[in-house]
């Protein structure tokens, strides 16, 4: 995620580079990091994002009040990490 032209890493989830692949259960390979690239970026098209230091390199960061780490675990698209397991 980039805020205000800086790297974001986003606290408490463990998401897909922008161009890996992952596959179902039932073996169907699916480009994951695109979706969660396009995800992020359909989120936060328009909206104000504020990010604050979590932990040494993460951020929690919100749109309208909502934390985008947990919409994204909420979605499947990212792994739980910390205190959202």
């Amino acid at each position: 995620l980039v805020v205000d032209g800086r790297a974001v890493r986003l606290w408490g989830i463990e998401a897909p580079a922008a161009g890996q692949t992952c596959t179902t259960t039932a073996g169907r390979a699916w480009p994951c990091g695109a979706r969660v690239r396009d995800q992020l970026r359909s989120l936060i098209a328009g909206e104000g994002i504020v990010c604050q230091p979590k932990a040494a390199g993460l951020e929690l960061c919100r749109i309208a009040g909502l934390d985008i780490g947990a919409l994204l675990v909420k979605e499947g698209l990212a792994k739980a990490r910390g205190d959202y397991q």
